[in-house]
């Protein structure tokens, strides 16, 4: 039997988060949705953004408890993508501030 400790699960998640929030974007230009449906799919995507940087932050900071296995590349590659892809929509979000 794996052991799987909350640590191992907030690492899988920080990386699987981002991933689920671009399928909800998806999901929201596939269907073609009124535009107030797909302002809640697009809220949805973002708090998963930000659901996986603070799984990401949480399993890293359990390292010292649980150990580095099974957590540290999970939890760095979740970072990493949840901090990209945040910094990328802030930086489209003010430059569209910007123009109106």
């Amino acid at each position: 039997m794996q052991e799987s400790n909350l640590a191992t699960q907030a690492a899988k998640a920080s990386w699987f988060a981002p991933l689920l929030a671009i399928m909800c974007n998806f999901v929201a230009i596939a269907l073609q949705v009124d535009r107030s449906v797909e302002t809640v799919f697009n809220l949805l995507g973002f708090g998963l953004f930000l659901f996986g940087l603070a799984a990401a932050l949480f399993a890293l900071a359990s390292i010292r408890k649980y150990g580095y296995r099974k957590i540290l590349i999970p939890a760095l590659f979740g970072l990493v993508l949840n901090s990209a892809i945040i910094a990328l929509l802030a930086n489209v979000i003010l430059k569209s501030a910007r123009r109106v």
